[in-house]
């Protein structure tokens, strides 16, 4: 799925960065694009001295590198929320919001929250369960409207 991650640049500043996200991938077993993917996977594990591994290696970036050599299909509606994003939602904010809608190419029908970014610290911002329940209660309640008020039409 396409990946519009707002998170800090160098200077600590959001900044969106597009990306392809592994959260949400279909293909047929016979697909050719996934027997190449599952061996880069093998090679990016086996080549990578494991400090140097991160949550995103065999992932993100991977897949962002493939798109970039060859057009892969984008599942549309789909969008990843970093925490900044989700932490406004659980406020009912809407300044970042406002930010991120524009960006994003269709209206959104699912979202990933990141929940794996729970306890962690990023761009100032640090989620707890709480916080990722009135978000997803705020986009549930809006039928995704929290976010897609803001996609220019």
């Amino acid at each position: 799925m396409r990946e519009y991650w707002l998170g800090p640049d160098v200077d600590g500043r959001l900044r969106a960065y597009q990306r392809v996200n592994n959260s949400l991938i279909y293909m047929r077993r016979d697909a050719r694009v996934l027997a190449r993917y599952i061996a880069l996977c093998e090679r990016v594990i086996a080549e990578t001295p494991p400090q140097d591994i991160r949550h995103y290696s065999a992932g993100t970036e991977l897949l962002t590198r493939m798109a970039n050599e060859a057009a892969l299909p984008l599942i549309p509606g789909a969008a990843l929320l970093s925490p900044p994003l989700v932490a406004e939602l659980a406020a009912g904010g809407s300044a970042l919001l406002r930010r991120y809608a524009p960006l994003l190419p269709e209206p959104l029908v699912c979202a990933n929250l990141c929940a794996s970014m729970v306890g962690r610290e990023m761009a100032g911002t640090l989620l707890d369960e709480p916080a990722m329940e009135r978000a997803v209660a705020a986009l549930l309640a809006s039928r995704g409207g929290a976010i897609n008020a803001f996609i220019p039409r």
